[in-house]
């Protein structure tokens, strides 16, 4: 992550919380996250202009109730035909 925030700008860092990896923790990444750390959950939005993102699992939680379209029934693309080029 360091070598990658060397070359573009990275406003907020989200992550699923403390490393699963006992022997690895790593403190370099949240050395440089710091206070732009956000620790995301379940169900959590994540603001993304134009785009509407729903965390559906993290640090091994899920959401309790169906994501996406919200119980909307998806349209029937039966019988569509791909437009030519």
């Amino acid at each position: 992550m360091p070598a990658l925030a060397k070359l573009i700008p990275i406003g907020m860092y989200m992550d699923h919380g403390e490393s699963v990896e006992i022997a690895r923790p790593n403190v370099a990444y949240t050395d440089l996250a710091g206070a732009s750390r956000r620790i995301l959950k379940a169900g959590d939005k994540i603001p993304l202009k134009g785009v509407d993102v729903e965390v559906v699992i993290s640090g091994g939680q899920a959401i309790t109730k169906p994501a996406g379209r919200r119980g909307r029934k998806e349209p029937d693309m039966r019988g569509l035909q791909a437009a030519s080029r």
